[in-house]
């Protein structure tokens, strides 16, 4: 089971609100993946099911999306 997290939980491991806003579903859904992580920050503490419940998350209280 994976714990639903807050804004400032999900900000703190990914970042996600540090940048540009998400124009829409499928640009949250990419920068979710595990491998985009990777790139971006050399490494991950999350598993892709972790990512992807943040992702969902996200999408659902459409934060830091336009």
């Amino acid at each position: 089971m994976v714990k639903k997290m807050n804004f400032d939980e999900i900000n703190d491991l990914t970042g996600f609100a540090n940048g540009d806003k998400f124009k829409d579903e499928g640009e949250v859904i990419e920068y979710f993946r595990q491998e985009n992580m990777e790139r971006m920050f050399g490494t991950t503490h999350c598993f892709q099911v972790e990512l992807a419940k943040m992702a969902e998350t996200v999408i659902e209280n459409k934060w830091h999306m336009e």
